[in-house]
């Protein structure tokens, strides 16, 4: 809690520091958009000093400006959604324009013509403005609520898959295992760049995992997603931490009418193919895969406080199935005569090796069979696949997966100069599978799983922003971030000591509890027996804190709009535990 406190009076530093120190006024944001415009008359002259004003459609967010000496206009720090623009001038026909679509990390134009008639006449226009980019230098592509409820996405339902069709990126896949990744983040190049050099934001809050910088620490579900936004060339300053690609997402926020939705994604072994290599007598192997949830948001207060939740709940069941190469009879009983190698005998020659005897016949006596290796092939299982060398094991083991996530936001207008959002995010999943080589465990059959055994974690995150604006033409916003991913893994066993009182191996357990099981054994050419991996049980537990910002956008003097300055500060604090016998 102490840690946490220190951060935060770090990151208020920060935040005074650049509002003192802030660069000269300037307007883009990445957690906002931006409306501008230029406005003139029929002849094309600018018009100074006319009223301009937007209304957010479903929220009821208002805001006011004139036009500067140049006629122009700008809304800065905008939250994503569809706006109303009314123009209004004595002398001129008011212009209303309605259904224009403001999206993060983007400036939408709006230029307007006003015409000569009364007040009382309006000119109403209802096309969208074009979608054509003029304002900023950035190349950059968006995915919103259309493309990630219609386009076709893989199982898992991760909004990263779509990035295929993003011109200069890779195909998206999943790199890790359930337990280093439970968010399941995908992973890809931008550009040629490293697959390191990516940033994930959501809402702003910063979600690359600490040990693991190629993921996003957190994915959001699905349908919780307003907007994606990715940069993949030409960066402002503010993107930060990005060389190959930046992705800010927008998470939905409620408004003044009650929307829901509910979904359910089933995919099974029904709908694939047996597998070639799968060997005679054996069934299709089960394999169930579904998620399911739904999403609701609405008013807390008309106009003033709104709410939005989702939830996803997935379900993994599979009979996941694999071979293995295990010794067969005649090696057990020492005949090694199938081998074109002789095989010498370790207990004749020199210390160097020089001089030794080979076994006649390549067949090694029973009795010089050492009983640890005696007990540990009375153990392993025997081939059941008929004459093969390799790959003469098969094996079907239980694969389950658990995961949970559930996404939360309000949004609070106090005012039409202060709003201010919160969000929490939260993931909790669970993994249990066995090993191919039963108690001997061996590798998993899905390697997703990382190894035989249990996985379980948490991870959170949080998001707060604000924006104030504290002058025509001054704006202060700033937003902190926090995610803490916590996950584990134990393989089977840990409670016993295998390897020293089972198997009699001195040092090959400990008198700590992750120290327990069996100890792992890598012969070449055969399958590991034991823990799968060098890794013993995984604690991590992973806290990342992200900035605190401050804009001071607009001052309208020339034609263009640039992005906003913005200074960031980023701290990150890491504290993972892994232990290995």
């Amino acid at each position: 809690m102490n840690s946490l406190l220190h951060k935060v009076c770090c990151a208020l530093v920060v935040f005074v520091g650049a509002f003192c120190c802030a660069a000269p006024p300037v307007a883009g944001q990445v957690l906002y958009g931006s409306l501008v415009g230029n406005v003139a008359d029929s002849t094309g002259a600018a018009m100074p000093g006319v009223k301009v004003s937007i209304k957010q459609a479903g929220t009821a967010l208002a805001r006011e400006a004139a036009t500067s000496e140049a006629g122009l206009y700008s809304f800065s720090t905008l939250p994503a959604g569809r706006y109303e623009l009314q123009i209004a001038k004595d002398g001129f026909k008011n212009f209303t324009q309605s259904e224009i679509e403001v999206t993060i990390n983007s400036t939408t134009r709006v230029d307007v013509a006003l015409q000569i008639g009364a007040v009382s006449e309006t000119v109403q226009i209802s096309a969208a403005p074009p979608a054509l980019q003029t304002d900023r230098s950035e190349v950059r592509a968006e995915l919103g609520v259309q493309q990630l409820r219609d386009l076709p996405i893989p199982p898992g339902r991760n909004y990263q898959a779509l990035f295929k069709l993003i011109p200069g990126m890779s195909p998206p896949n999943n790199l890790n295992t359930v337990v280093a990744d439970p968010s399941r983040s995908l992973v890809f190049n931008t550009n040629g760049a490293s697959r390191s050099s990516n940033n994930f934001r959501i809402d702003g809050s910063g979600v690359n995992a600490v040990w693991l910088p190629h993921n996003a620490g957190y994915t959001p579900t699905l349908e919780a997603i307003e907007t994606v936004n990715v940069v993949t060339n030409s960066f402002d300053a503010e993107q930060g931490l990005a060389g190959g690609s930046a992705s800010n997402v927008s998470i939905k926020s409620g408004t003044n009418a009650i929307h829901g939705s509910a979904f359910e994604f089933n995919n099974n072994n029904a709908t694939k193919a047996k597998p070639f290599i799968l060997p005679a007598g054996q069934r299709k192997p089960k394999s169930i895969f579904n998620q399911f949830g739904g999403t609701i948001g609405g008013p807390i207060l008309r106009d003033k406080l709104f709410y939005f939740g989702s939830y996803e709940g997935t379900t993994d069941r599979q009979s996941a199935s694999a071979f293995a190469t295990v010794p067969t009879a005649a090696m057990r009983r020492g005949d090694l005569s199938g081998s074109p190698n002789p095989i010498y005998d370790p207990a004749t020659g020199a210390a160097d090796g020089s001089g030794r005897t080979a076994f006649t016949g390549n067949q090694i006596p029973t009795a010089r069979i050492d009983p640890i290796a005696l007990r540990l092939l009375g153990r392993l299982p025997q081939p059941n696949i008929a004459n093969a060398l390799t790959n003469n094991y098969f094996n079907s083991v239980p694969y389950n997966v658990n995961r949970h996530k559930m996404d939360s936001k309000v949004n609070w207008t106090a005012s039409s100069k202060f709003s201010l959002f919160g969000r929490f995010s939260f993931l909790k999943y669970n993994l249990a599978t066995d090993g191919l080589l039963g108690e001997l465990e061996g590798p998993p059959a899905v390697g997703a799983a990382g190894s035989a055994g249990k996985g379980f974690g948490k991870t959170y995150n949080v998001a707060i922003g604000g924006t104030y604006l504290l002058s025509s033409n001054l704006i202060i916003d700033a937003n902190f971030g926090y995610t803490l991913q916590e996950t584990n893994q134990e393989q089977p066993n840990l409670d016993k000591n295998l390897g020293r009182d089972d198997l009699g191996i001195p040092g090959t357990n400990g008198t700590r509890r992750f120290e327990g099981g069996f100890p792992r054994f890598a012969i070449a050419n055969f399958t590991t027996i034991g823990h799968s991996t060098a890794n013993r049980p995984i604690i991590w537990r992973d806290p990342r804190f992200h900035s605190f910002s401050v804009n001071s956008p607009p001052e309208i003097r020339t034609p263009t709009v640039r992005p906003t300055a913005r200074c960031v500060a980023q701290t990150w604090k890491s504290r993972a535990r892994s232990s290995r016998c």
